[in-house]
C-alpha cells in the first residue's frame, strides 16, 4: 500500500512541475507581445528651443524590431540606444519617432524643437 501512494504522489508532483514550467515557458514567451515596444527620448526635451541648425537625437528602445526617425530608418545599438543628429529649419519643427516591434505594433513620440 505504502509504494502505490508514493508511485501516485511522485506523478502527481512530476504533472505539477511540468505544467508549471509549460506556464513559465508560455510567460518568457509572451511577454515581448504583452509589453509591446517601448521608446525613451533622453535629448532634446520636448518644447526645447535651441540656437544650434543641428540636434542630436538620443533615447532608447526596447522590444522593437525597427526604428524610424521622421520616416528615416536608424539604427539602436546592442542595449537599445540611439544617437541621431537631424538639421532643424528655422522657427518650429516638428520630430517624429517610431518604433515597430515583430508583431507589427507601433508606438510613436512627438517632439517639438523651436530653432531661433
Amino acid at each position: 500500500m505504502q509504494y502505490a501512494q508514493t508511485r501516485t504522489l511522485v506523478k502527481i508532483a512530476i504533472i505539477i512541475l511540468c505544467a508549471g514550467a509549460i506556464v513559465i515557458y508560455a510567460y518568457y514567451q509572451m511577454r515581448d507581445f504583452l509589453n509591446g515596444p517601448s521608446i525613451v527620448i533622453a535629448q532634446p526635451l520636448n518644447g526645447q528651443t535651441t540656437h544650434e541648425d543641428t540636434i542630436a537625437i538620443s533615447g532608447t528602445a526596447k522590444r522593437i524590431s525597427g526604428i524610424t526617425l521622421n520616416d528615416r530608418k536608424i539604427f539602436t545599438d546592442e542595449n537599445g540606444i540611439f544617437t541621431e543628429k537631424i538639421a532643424l529649419f528655422p522657427g518650429y519643427n516638428e520630430i517624429e519617432v517610431s518604433v515597430q516591434d515583430r508583431f507589427n505594433r507601433e508606438r510613436t513620440k512627438l517632439l517639438q524643437v523651436v530653432y531661433r
